[in-house]
């Protein structure tokens, strides 16, 4: 069976709660091609939703093909002459003249040896995309942090995260409105809490809805009105 969060992983940038319009305005555009990024690095608080947001990114400039590749940073950098290696993957699989192979390195900054990787994104810089993600972009070599275009993700708030739970809610016909998810949001989360705990609140809300059980909403908690972007 999949789980409750497999099952309500963002499928596309729309489903990613971001934390700044800027971020997310110009991660869209990098994905629709609107605008070349040579290498991308995500950094931030865990469960921002960077290692979602990296994957969809990479799916979209691949259409899901040959061109990701998905292997670890050790297994990658076995490879022989790997400038070469990622250019006989374009040619086995680029469909547009812009394309390039997307390789994804997860926590980036856990590894130590990075020292060929800055090499190597100048060298095949028309090849390969980078995206990294870290938690800790200052542990990562400073070479590499400054061939990336970096962008942050901040902590998401019960506020910013309630449009996506009241569609989350929509989709396992769950009829709440969106002061009332904003509100037991609120009630069941606190100053360190991420978008996993988010998703583990609307998971048990969900499972409490469905046998007529949801919980009386704190009556101290207040809540701004909300409005629903279309």
């Amino acid at each position: 069976m999949t789980n409750f969060y497999d099952k309500h992983r963002p499928q596309s940038l729309d489903d990613i709660v971001f934390s700044e319009l800027q971020t997310e305005f110009m991660l869209k555009s990098i994905a629709s091609r609107d605008r070349h990024c040579d290498h991308l690095l995500l950094h931030g608080t865990n469960g921002s939703g960077k290692t979602s947001c990296a994957e969809i990114i990479a799916k979209a400039l691949t259409n899901n093909g040959g061109l990701l590749l998905r292997e670890s940073y050790d297994d990658f950098f076995k490879h022989k002459e790997l400038a070469d290696y990622v250019n006989r993957n374009n040619f086995f699989y680029k469909s547009q003249s812009d394309d390039r192979s997307v390789i994804i390195f997860n926590e980036l900054d856990k590894n130590t040896k990075l020292h060929n990787l800055w090499m190597l994104m100048d060298e095949a810089r028309s090849d390969l995309f980078v995206i990294a993600t870290t938690n800790n972009p200052l542990q990562i070599d400073a070479a590499v942090r400054s061939r990336c275009e970096k962008h942050e993700f901040k902590r998401i708030t019960p506020l910013q995260f309630a449009p996506r739970a009241l569609k989350i809610f929509e989709a396992e016909n769950v009829d709440l409105d969106l002061q009332t998810v904003h509100q037991y949001l609120l009630q069941h989360s606190n100053a360190v809490s991420d978008v996993r705990d988010y998703m583990r609140t609307v998971e048990m809300l969900v499972l409490l809805a469905k046998q007529s059980r949801l919980p009386p909403l704190d009556a101290v908690v207040k809540t701004p009105r909300l409005a629903v972007v279309v």
